[in-house]
């Protein structure tokens, strides 16, 4: 039986997804204008004079985010394409990447939306969009890779977090062992991998970093405030990560002795496809914040931070910017790059994904029946005419819908 959606009924989930959005407030005036975006005691402050970087992110006043603003990028949230070993420059970033002027800011819609300008040298351009969510108390993110060349090129999404230094990550485990100098430092325990940053745990030089992957697409940072930073994506599986010593949870820091001047990078990496000419592959990512009850110890392998970090993203969560579907939501994530759309289950089910056009008439069926957990990928037709289409996700055992994606095809 084919899937039926008035356009009413699309509109009405969009309108729900857009009116769990807290709208922003501004200071500033042209390029140097900064919008303030709140989620219960948490803040979050960009703007495009800085890269279109994560300025400054607080809980109930207090800063998490490495704030040595005296140079011109080490400090905040910012993202990169991922591996830096393809960049023309390897380090430090293009210009038109990472530098100041290289973003333009349009605030739209409760979400502050950051266009990059074309970096030539890697024929990249990248756009950023933030937003608040009130329905589960977070900050949406959403990151868009644009191959600008004449010819296909892969690239993986890549954020970089710089956090003061201190405090514990973790991360459940992935495939593998980690890698890097700082490997050595990470401990493992129920399938959680942990990492203390402190002198005794990084060293007086090298590359000081690990790089491991990671499962289930989460990735936290307990501060020694107990301010807790939880890292929300899609799981990229460890055939997908970018070449080289790259791999999807990664962390740097500062040679020690460390001082007030030092950082940790708390870097997360999406999956290494290949964009056509032209194309472009969008990343989602999403932040809570919250404070970690003073009945649970700040220390390396304790169960209660899992727990915590559980329980705050079995909540009601958002994917993708779309409405809250309650705590299920949390079991899938959908996603598109370029002709491909992803589909993330955190366990077996039995689902029909559907192509809607924007009246809500079915036009394709890309899969109806049983899938195992794990990310599983659909290709869309060769023809598609431009316009606004709807991916939408069923599942057998549930009434409704379970989840949408909207698509925005610019291509015959």
């Amino acid at each position: 039986m084919k899937i039926s959606l008035s356009l009413a009924a699309l509109l009405s989930a969009l309108t729900a997804a857009q009116a769990a959005r807290v709208p922003a407030t501004s200071e500033g005036t042209g390029t140097g204008t900064r919008w303030t975006f709140t989620s219960g005691p948490a803040t979050l402050k960009s703007g495009a004079k800085a890269a279109g970087r994560i300025m400054s992110l607080q809980y109930a006043g207090l800063e998490i985010l490495h704030m040595d603003t005296a140079t011109a990028t080490n400090y905040g949230s910012t993202f990169w394409p991922s591996p830096q070993a393809a960049w023309a420059s390897n380090w430090p970033p293009s210009a038109n990447i990472d530098g100041n002027g290289a973003y333009t800011a349009m605030y739209t819609d409760t979400s502050l939306v950051l266009n990059g300008q074309t970096d030539a040298t890697n024929n990249v351009r990248i756009n950023k969009q933030y937003w608040a969510n009130s329905a589960d108390t977070s900050f949406g993110q959403r990151f868009t890779l644009i191959n600008t060349g004449t010819s296909a090129k892969a690239w993986a999404p890549w954020q970089d977090t710089r956090v003061d230094t201190g405090g514990i990550y973790l991360f459940p485990k992935g495939t593998g062992a980690p890698t890097g100098d700082l490997g050595q430092f990470v401990k493992d325990s129920n399938n959680i991998s942990w990492y203390r940053h402190d002198a005794n745990n990084t060293l007086a030089s090298g590359t000081t970093k690990f790089y491991a992957d990671g499962s289930l697409g989460w990735f936290a940072h307990v501060k020694a405030n107990r301010v807790v930073l939880i890292k929300k994506f899609s799981d990229t599986p460890a055939a997908k990560k970018a070449p080289g010593v790259e791999n999807e949870i990664e962390l740097y820091s500062t040679n020690r002795p460390l001082t007030g001047t030092d950082f940790v990078e708390m870097e997360v990496q999406g999956s290494y496809d290949t964009i056509p000419a032209g194309d472009s592959i969008v990343w989602n990512m999403k932040w809570y914040v919250r404070k970690l009850p003073d009945s649970v110890t700040v220390a390396v392998g304790n169960p209660s931070i899992v727990n915590f970090v559980n329980k705050v993203l079995a909540g009601p969560v958002s994917i993708n910017g779309n409405a809250a579907r309650s705590a299920r939501a949390s079991s899938f994530q959908l996603g598109s790059a370029g002709r491909r759309i992803s589909l993330d289950l955190a366990k077996n089910a039995d689902v029909t994904l559907s192509l809607l056009n924007s009246s809500g008439r079915e036009i394709s069926r890309l899969h109806a029946g049983r899938l195992a957990q794990g990310r599983h990928e659909f290709a869309l037709g060769a023809a598609m005419p431009k316009g606004v289409y709807w991916i939408v996700l069923k599942e057998a055992s549930r009434p409704g819908i379970l989840g949408m994606h909207k698509l925005v095809w610019l291509e015959n």
